[in-house]
């Protein structure tokens, strides 16, 4: 049995530490934030929730859809029947195909959530260098002068600029040149998101029936996103109605603007702006208005395989959604895999532990846990 170190609580890396507690090995993830799942985000309101990250759940990939399957039958995911529009150039929208789409009353980050379950997960614990020593292994070092700790291998399952930034002081110390290079040639694309809350004055004409419930645009210079997130969950709280929630997500282009700002404030107040001249004058007049930078939303060039690895100077693994680019599902390909490498490495035996089994597993522990 190995000590196996995962920095980053995304999809990826609950997947893979699931999956390598399952192998039978210890296992600890390092995740520098409060809370797991990465980009796929929730944000606690007064009475409701916005999903801020990732919009939705789409089954797509075997893997994702499974996974989907079971979460709906323990009623952690429910099918979500909203409308998607598309926002042409002319200022006319079109509807998209319906497809099958699936959001968590709770937020997205439920399904996080349940991945998460009976893992040593260090929240608040951000990794800022990672070396090898002799017989001992990787030794992982925190800021905020948090005790260093030991792991005999590693899984950097964290975007790959912040991978190259533990990475590159190890090229002297034994770490191949072309492991490096592979992970500083993955891109990012940044995006900015806005939660906007309102009055219920200002949307009493909203209801859950308007004949749309997100919109994307392609052509617009600054706006890539809208949802109507109050025609996704009702109250989270009894016999309170919800008020208006939007939130607004900016293209690629638009948050390049403020990769670099300290006050996000201005940037949300313009998409709002934008939001209100395509569609209500007053989207413009937030009572609240919260924003989120996301420096890595979408891997625009991808690793084509689904983690990168090395046994030199000692086990180390990278891996994430920008391991084959498909996002949920990527994350959720790259994480098994990076297991069963590492199981075949380090592990007593070969055998490859399938997906299916991994989530009946996480369904057997949870009814035993509730039982």
């Amino acid at each position: 049995m190995a000590t196996i170190g995962v920095v980053g609580a995304g999809i990826a890396g609950l997947v893979c530490a699931q999956a390598l507690q399952q192998y039978g090995h210890q296992v600890v993830v390092y995740e520098k934030s409060r809370g797991v799942g990465g980009r796929m985000a929730t944000r606690r309101l007064a009475s409701t929730c916005a999903d801020h990250g990732v919009r939705y759940l789409e089954p797509e990939g075997e893997a994702l859809r499974y996974l989907l399957g079971v979460l709906h039958d323990h009623h952690v995911v429910r099918a979500w029947r909203g409308a998607i529009a598309q926002m042409l150039s002319d200022g006319s929208c079109h509807f998209l195909a319906p497809s099958r789409r699936y959001i968590a009353r709770e937020g997205v980050n439920a399904v996080a959530k349940w991945l998460a379950v009976g893992l040593d997960i260090r929240r608040q614990h951000r990794v800022t260098a990672i070396a090898p020593v002799a017989k001992q292994g990787w030794q992982i070092t925190f800021e905020d002068e948090q005790p260093d700790t030991w792991a005999d291998a590693l899984v950097l399952a964290i975007p790959a600029p912040q991978a190259v930034d533990l990475l590159t002081p190890l090229t002297p110390l034994g770490l191949p040149l072309p492991v490096l290079d592979a992970v500083r040639a993955v891109e990012f694309s940044p995006c900015i998101s806005a939660i906007a809350t309102y009055s219920h004055e200002q949307g009493e004409f909203l209801d859950y029936s308007q004949a749309w419930h997100g919109i994307q645009f392609d052509t617009h210079p600054d706006l890539a996103w809208i949802s109507f997130e109050t025609s996704k969950r009702p109250s989270l709280i009894p016999d309170k109605a919800t008020p208006p929630v939007f939130v607004f997500q900016s293209t690629a282009a638009f948050a390049d603007q403020y990769q670099n700002a300290q006050d996000l404030q201005p940037a949300g107040m313009i998409l709002v702006q934008q939001a209100a001249q395509a569609l209500y004058d007053w989207l413009d007049q937030p009572v609240d208005l919260y924003v989120h930078r996301w420096r890595y939303a979408f891997a625009q060039r991808p690793y084509p395989g689904p983690y990168i690895a090395t046994q030199t100077p000692l086990p180390l693994l990278c891996s994430g959604d920008w391991c084959g680019g498909q996002q949920v599902g990527g994350a959720i390909a790259s994480g098994l895999q990076a297991a069963t490498y590492f199981q075949q490495k380090l592990g007593d035996t070969p055998a490859a532990l399938s997906f299916h089994e991994l989530v009946q597993a996480l369904c057997d522990r949870s009814s035993a846990e509730s039982a």
